[in-house]
């Protein structure tokens, strides 16, 4: 067991893959459970084509000399004399190999050369995947994934070719301008879910989303990188195949990799990429990755800035939830979530290269008005004072002032509007919705509620419980219609009865169990109201309806009852460990570390 930490040297050495075989492995375990090194090697670049791209996209071009064949002794002569691609100059050297820009000879196009490590691809079983993984790439035809072109071995080299994009990776981006603006970042997250909707449709799993594993042109577009060779590095299971995750290309996505993934890289679906997306998109608007205990699995509220909308916080947490079948099915269903909080105006994150040729087009537009206006000025002059000419004087000594620029509306679900709570005696006895007596900003006690398609929303949250403002009538009926999309745990309501509060909870405590919440000052473990084996199926709609009179209290879930409790409520109470709410005369929902949508609340008056 290594006690010690390991330096800075050996930290970047193991996410550039300059360690031995031995050395990597010596520190692996070490960097799964120290949760500061994990942090160090994260902020390392890692074994990608993104680092070394962004190492040429960037730099002053006029800086760099063209390398002749002759400056690469590294390689075979066979492969600096290649037929079709002529090396130009290396762009660097990752844990899988050197990167080369070239140039296809024949057709005079940008190409990127990857050459793999020969250790790699040790055993011909190892080859032959690899070119399988490759070919299964070549099929990927999307505008925001980097197209593989070719794969080949030149004197027991192999390299693969690659489209050259020119751009800056996500986390370079980030680390030059800081987090990103809500729309500018919703709308790279997008369109990436974009291009992994499209791969995955074609059955490939990308396994190593992060953000410089992402490249965005200098027109905006976004295009992810390594489609196939992540999904070959990410499969090495056999044991007859060369462990890659000891080269750190396992490690150093750590912090964008889905929990399962970190148990069996070669078992996850189209989920661990969502996953994945989603904590890209907090780096994004945060500058960092979410909690290494998300990674681990432990469900965390993630803090995000205060502009993001409760409803955006909302489709992050679901894209992050522990448990794969708890997140979004599918990178398509991503996308649709999105859309509501993207624009399609990037240029706040174009290069500096654009950039300036914007200033300099707006700074030469400005010298041509100013121009303007002193051959005006002098030609007003001219013409004096007569009256007809007064008023376009004054027009032409008024400053001219550019317009600000446009900022696009983020499109959100609005709230309902929120009307007086009506009094007792104005209850009817016809359902009546209470959603639109519900304002989530102001009502909510704990969690994240919203508004999202005009229907209740709440993201997973210990204890999160909103109230509805309401006057309470003796007797009524309340009938909640919701859908648990995440968790395992409670869903239910806040009642009042004989002017006392409790909670109607159902499929609580992990335990499929239903029942009031307190009675006598005990949970439904201990009182009478307890019912076993009534468990919510995630992602199905439900009804549940509270018969509440002067003696009794039933609940009954489409239409069966799963609980009852008999009395005048006096010896009811609220938990306040958990469910305590500041009034003690409302209604009120409720949901435990779950996702949940409330379709309709409806109360009527008996």
């Amino acid at each position: 067991m290594v006690t010690k930490h390991p330096s800075p040297d050996a930290i970047a050495k193991f996410a550039q893959g300059r360690l031995s075989l031995a050395e990597a492995a010596r520190w692996e375990q070490h960097f799964v459970v120290c949760d500061e090194c994990g942090q160090k090697l994260a902020q390392v670049g890692n074994d990608n084509l993104i680092d070394l791209l962004k190492q040429a996209s960037t730099r002053d071009e006029t800086a760099c000399t063209m390398e002749t064949s002759a400056t690469f002794p590294e390689l075979p002569m066979e492969l600096r004399n290649h037929s079709r691609y002529a090396i130009q100059k290396r762009l660097g050297r990752g844990g899988m190999g050197m990167v080369y820009h070239a140039m296809h000879r024949l057709m005079n196009r940008q190409v990127a050369l990857k050459m793999i490590r020969s250790d790699l691809l040790a055993t011909p079983l190892a080859v032959s995947r690899f070119r399988r993984e490759v070919q299964a790439a070549a099929q990927l035809d999307h505008a925001n994934i980097v197209t593989a072109f070719d794969a080949e071995e030149v004197s027991g080299i192999h390299f693969l070719v690659m489209e050259y994009v020119e751009g800056r990776s996500l986390d370079q981006l980030v680390d030059q301008k800081g987090p990103l603006a809500i729309p500018v970042a919703v709308s790279i997250a997008r369109q990436i879910a974009q291009g992994l909707h499209h791969a995955h449709s074609l059955g490939m799993i990308h396994r190593d989303i992060k953000p410089n594993n992402v490249m965005i042109t200098r027109q905006g577009k976004i295009k992810i990188l390594d489609f196939g060779l992540a999904r070959w590095s990410g499969r090495s299971n056999e044991k007859t195949l060369p462990q890659i995750t000891a080269t750190g290309s396992h490690l150093g996505t750590l912090m964008y990799a889905a929990p399962e993934q970190r148990k069996s890289a070669g078992e996850v679906d189209a989920r661990a990429d969502v996953y994945s997306l989603g904590a890209t998109l907090v780096y994004l608007l945060t500058g960092k990755p979410p909690p290494l205990k998300m990674v681990e699995g432990i469900t965390e509220d993630l803090t995000l800035p205060t502009d993001v909308p409760l409803e955006l916080q909302a489709v992050i947490q679901r894209m992050l939830m522990p448990l794969p079948a708890d997140r979004y099915p599918s990178a398509k269903t991503v996308v649709d979530a999105l859309t509501p909080y993207s624009s399609s105006n990037l240029s706040p994150v174009v290069t500096s290269q654009t950039k300036g040729l914007r200033y300099a087009l707006m700074v030469a537009i400005a010298l041509v008005l100013v121009m303007m206006g002193l051959l005006l000025e002098n030609l007003f002059r001219n013409r004096g004072n007569h009256p007809a000419t007064q008023a376009t004087e004054l027009a032409a000594t008024t400053p001219v002032r550019a317009n600000p620029p446009v900022t696009l509306p983020i499109e959100t679900s609005p709230l309902p509007k929120t009307v007086p709570p009506p009094k007792v005696e104005q209850l009817e006895d016809t359902w009546q919705s209470l959603l639109p007596l519900i304002n989530p900003r102001r009502d909510r006690v704990a969690g994240n509620w919203s508004f999202v398609n005009e229907e209740l929303t709440v993201g997973p949250s210990r204890g999160a419980r909103l109230i509805i403002p309401i006057q309470v009538p003796a007797e009524y009926d309340l009938r909640i219609t919701f859908t648990r999309r995440t968790g395992r745990n409670s869903i239910g309501a806040i009642l009042m009865h004989g002017g006392k509060q409790c909670t109607m909870e159902l499929d609580a405590w992990e335990q499929h169990l239903a029942g009031f919440q307190n009675v006598d000052g005990k949970s439904m473990l201990d009182n009478p109201t307890r019912r076993e084996g009534v468990a919510l199926e995630n992602n199905r709609r439900y009804t549940l309806l509270m018969e509440v009179r002067a003696e009794s209290i039933r609940a009954l879930l489409e239409g069966q009852e799963v609980s009852r409790y008999v009395g005048d409520g006096k010896n009811l109470s609220v938990d306040a460990s958990y469910w305590a709410v500041p009034s003690n005369t409302t209604l009120g929902l409720l949901s435990w570390e779950s996702w949940t949508t409330f379709h309709a609340v409806e109360l009527r008056r008996k």
